[in-house]
C-alpha cells in the first residue's frame, strides 16, 4: 500500500514538471509573438493533472481507510479495554498482516489474563477450605482428648478404689492394677502426642532475628537435661532469619530421640550447623546403637517405635512431629545410619532461611 502511494505521488510530481516545462516553452513561444490560446491550453492541461492526483489520491484513501485505520481504532479500543481490566469479549481482527498478528497477542493475552483471574479465585477458595478444615480439626482433637481422657480418669480413681477394698495379701491383684494404671498413663501421653500432632505447624508464627548458636544451646541443653545428659554445640554467633519456636522444637526432639533411645549411660550428643544460601543446614549425630536402614522410612511414622514400650517409654509421635514440623515450614529430614558399618545415628535436617525484610 504505502508503494502504491510513493508511485502514485512520483507520478504526481512528474506531471508537475512536465507542467513547468510546458510552461516555459509557452512563455518562449508568448515573446515570439506565440498565440495567447497556448497560454489557456497548457492552463488547462494543469488543471487536468491536479485533478487527476486527486482524484488518485482519493480512490488511495478510500481502500486506506478500512483496511489500516479502520483496524487500529478496534485495536486500539481492545488495549483500553484491557487496562481497563475488561476481559469480555474477543478480540479479532482478520487478515494476516501485523495488525492481525497484535490482535492474536492480545487476544493470547486476555486468555491468559482470565486464566489468571481463576486461579487466584480457585487459590482464595482452597484457602478458605483449607481453614474451615484445621479449625474443624483443632476442635474435634480438642473433643477427643477430652471425651477420652474422661473415661481415663474414672478408671484410675476406680482402680485405687479396687485396691483400697482388697484384703491383705493381695499382691497379686495390686500387680495388675498397678500394670493397668501404667497402661493408662500411657494411654493419655499417646492421646497428648495425637493431639500434639494434630496441631503442629497449623499456627505458623511469623519469623524473627536470632542467634541461631545460642537457640540451639539452649533447645539441646535443655532436652538433655532431662535424661541426664551433655550435648555439644558446635560453630560461634551467627544471626540468621528464620522461625524460631519451631526450630528450637525440632532440634528439642532429635536430643531427646538421641537420649531415650541410647544404650550407654555416657551419651555422646553433638550438632553441627552451617548456615547456606537459603538454609540452615542442621546435623544431630549420637553414638548410639545405629538404626537399621530398613526402618528409616518407619521412624517417622505415627505410632512406631522399633523397640516395646516397656523398654523405651515412649508415644511413638516423637519423630512423625517432628517431620510435620520441618515440612510445614519448608524444610526436609532425614537419617543417616547403618549399625553393620558403624555405630551411631546422624540426623539431617535443612531448615529454611526467611526472606530478608524489605
Amino acid at each position: 500500500l504505502a508503494a502504491e502511494l510513493r508511485d502514485e505521488l512520483g507520478r504526481f510530481v512528474a506531471a508537475l514538471r512536465e507542467l513547468e516545462r510546458d510552461d516555459l516553452r509557452r512563455q518562449a513561444a508568448a515573446r515570439s509573438g506565440a498565440s495567447e490560446s497556448a497560454r489557456a491550453l497548457g492552463l488547462g492541461a494543469l488543471a487536468a493533472a491536479v485533478i487527476n492526483a486527486g482524484l488518485a489520491l482519493a480512490l488511495l484513501a478510500f481502500f486506506v481507510y478500512p483496511g489500516i485505520v479502520l483496524r487500529l481504532q478496534a485495536l486500539s479500543r481492545a488495549v483500553d479495554r484491557l487496562r481497563a481490566g475488561n476481559l469480555g469479549g474477543p478480540i479479532a481482527i482478520d487478515g494476516d498482516d501485523e495488525l492481525a498478528k497484535m490482535a492474536r497477542a492480545l487476544e493470547e493475552l486476555r486468555q491468559a489474563s482470565i486464566a489468571r483471574r481463576e486461579a487466584r479465585h480457585a487459590l482464595k477458595t482452597c484457602e478458605r477450605n483449607l481453614k474451615r478444615i484445621n479449625e474443624e480439626r483443632d476442635r474435634f482433637a480438642r473433643a477427643a482428648t477430652t471425651d477420652l481422657k474422661g473415661p481415663l480418669r474414672a478408671l484410675r480413681k476406680l482402680s485405687q478404689r479396687v485396691e483400697d477394698a482388697l484384703p491383705p495379701g493381695g499382691d497379686v491383684a495390686r500387680t495388675h492394677l498397678d500394670t493397668m494404671r501404667a497402661r493408662m498413663t500411657r494411654l493419655e501421653t499417646m492421646i497428648d502426642a495425637l493431639l500434639d500432632y494434630s496441631r503442629a505447624g497449623s499456627h505458623k508464627l511469623p519469623p524473627a532475628e536470632i542467634e541461631l548458636h545460642e537457640l540451639l544451646k539452649d533447645a539441646a541443653g535443655g532436652a538433655a537435661a532431662v535424661h541426664g545428659a551433655e550435648v555439644i554445640v558446635a560453630g560461634r554467633p551467627c544471626r540468621v532469619r528464620t522461625w524460631d519456636q519451631p526450630l528450637a522444637r525440632a532440634v528439642s526432639a532429635l536430643v531427646d530421640n538421641a537420649c531415650k533411645h541410647h544404650d550407654r549411660e555416657q551419651r555422646g550428643i553433638t550438632i553441627d550447623w552451617t548456615v547456606q544460601r537459603r538454609c540452615i543446614r542442621l546435623q544431630v549425630r549420637d553414638d548410639g546403637p545405629g538404626i537399621d536402614p530398613r526402618h528409616h522410612r518407619r521412624i517417622f511414622g505415627m505410632l512406631k517405635t522399633l523397640k516395646p514400650r516397656d523398654v523405651v517409654e515412649g508415644s511413638g509421635m516423637g519423630l512423625a512431629v517432628l517431620k510435620k514440623i520441618v515440612h510445614v515450614h519448608g524444610g526436609s529430614v532425614h537419617v543417616d545410619s547403618d549399625p553393620a558399618v558403624q555405630r551411631g545415628t546422624t540426623f539431617v535436617v535443612n531448615w529454611p532461611l526467611a526472606p530478608a525484610r524489605d
